[in-house]
């Protein structure tokens, strides 16, 4: 049964509550061991968010699992099977977090050693959470939060040969650790808990081969539900104002026409230019769009310079037209607002952020932020950004709420050809801080002129 008083008081009820936020869509996708499940949910990750402004996260049951202690358990008689050995009072904890629009925190798992690790991973919120497992749907609390099921179906043998393959490559396991662990363990919990749960799914589909027609079925039911729970329309915090339009090759800007952005049906799909004249509160902007025109570094640094006062312009006009002064804004370092004997100046109603490149790893360090000045009730959060991609930007408006202005120049268009271009490392996208110094130093050098200027 679940605890109603539990329920009440959960970041998910609140959520219900609010007329205001969409209600973001959990989907549990379960099966036997090796049945599928992780490559049908990065396949419909793939296909949703092909062409679409779905946004998709896959949130793992193997995280959840209880740390063995090898110096009291014998690990080749612990089931890892089992119902007990999943925490799924933290695996609730972290879902109802991320359905109300939170980041959380995730645990890591090491399969080698069996036990978690100190660290955690951080996952951001997205409109469409999978939580995928072979006991994602046992949790009475947690499938009652699920707005849709999917039970996978697969041959014992065809998951037996997919187990061993995986087990041995991925985590360091033998053939007959594996064989001695599916004949005492998984076969029996698969028919004792597993099972059963066929009968909570909305859908069952094979698993042992591609089944395209089945993710072509499941990607359009999950669009035609984030369209009715409104994530398809959700308007921006800050309203969005553009002028001539931009293409994308990525699938995410189409169609050469302009739209009126009062319109709540209006979505990342159209983008423009800013216009000379800017409209009072249209406080979303963007400058220029790069895909694959700029062909090396010294032209994308020739643009850069020739676009980058206007950015400061932008900032300018920007606080001016929220009828606030200038001397209002202090221009913070980012490692001065992440230390712990942070301050902000007396009568600051804005602190601006430099953030040369900001991706989605950059998030993480934002919401830290977030965090940092909510203790400054007054204030507000302006950042202004020279390189970013259209997914980051559509993410910081999901999830960054003290966020008043956001300034960017320059929309990436591919982000692994822009890193190259700029001789950065493709494994890995650029930190925060990656020239933050120097772009740290001209911001602030505008704002001190301008602040001198007034008095």
């Amino acid at each position: 049964m679940i605890n109603d008083s539990h329920l009440m008081k959960s970041p998910i009820t609140q959520r219900k509550n609010s007329e205001y936020e969409p209600q973001r869509i959990l989907v549990g996708v379960t099966g036997g061991s090796a049945a599928g499940k992780t490559t049908l949910c990065e396949t419909i990750k793939r296909e949703i968010q092909y062409d679409s402004d779905v946004d998709m996260t896959i949130l793992s049951c193997d995280s959840f699992y209880k740390g063995v202690d090898k110096s009291k358990i014998d690990i080749s008689q612990y089931n890892f099977d089992h119902p007990d050995s999943l925490d799924f009072d933290n695996a609730f904890e972290v879902i109802s977090t991320l359905l109300s629009g939170k980041p959380a925190s995730v645990p890591i798992y090491c399969f080698v050693n069996h036990k978690r690790l100190d660290q955690c991973s951080i996952m951001l919120p997205a409109q469409v959470i999978v939580f995928e497992g072979i006991m994602a749907l046992y949790d009475e609390r947690i499938r009652e939060l699920m707005s849709y099921k999917i039970f996978i179906h697969c041959d014992d043998d065809i998951r037996l040969c997919r187990r061993i393959l995986r087990d041995v490559k991925e985590r360091g396991r033998t053939v007959e650790s594996v064989l001695f662990q599916y004949s005492k363990f998984v076969k029996r919990s698969f028919e004792n808990f597993i099972s059963p749960l066929m009968s909570q799914a909305d859908l069952i589909i094979p698993g042992h081969r591609q089944n395209h027609v089945s993710v072509a079925f499941i990607v359009n039911h999950l669009k035609n539900m984030a369209k009715q729970n409104g994530l398809l329309r959700e308007k921006l915090n800050t309203l969005l104002y553009f002028g001539d339009l931009l293409y994308s090759i990525d699938g995410f800007m189409r169609n050469r026409t302009k739209v009126d952005f009062s319109n709540p049906n209006a979505t990342f799909k159209q983008l423009f230019f800013p216009e000379e004249n800017m409209k009072p509160d249209f406080l979303y902007l963007t400058q220029n769009f790069i895909a694959g025109k700029l062909i090396n570094e010294k032209q994308i640094y020739k643009v850069v310079k020739s676009c980058f006062k206007q950015t400061l312009f932008m900032l300018e006009k920007c606080i001016q037209q929220d009828k606030y002064e200038i001397d209002q804004v202090q221009c913070v370092h980012l490692k001065e607002i992440l230390s712990s004997n942070f301050k902000i100046k007396e009568n600051t109603q804005f602190i601006v952020l430099a953030i040369p490149l900001l991706f989605k790893n950059g998030l993480v360090q934002l919401h830290q932020i977030e965090e940092k000045i909510k203790q400054f009730q007054q204030v507000q959060l302006i950042v202004v950004n020279v390189f970013s991609d259209i997914k980051t930007i559509t993410d910081i408006n999901w999830t960054l709420k003290k966020l008043k202005i956001y300034i960017n120049a320059f929309l990436v268009g591919k982000l692994d050809k822009f890193l190259q271009i700029m001789n950065l490392s493709l494994k890995s996208e650029p930190d925060l801080q990656y020239g933050q110094d120097k772009f740290f130093q001209k911001l602030n050098r505008f704002i001190e002129k301008r602040q001198t200027k007034k008095n």
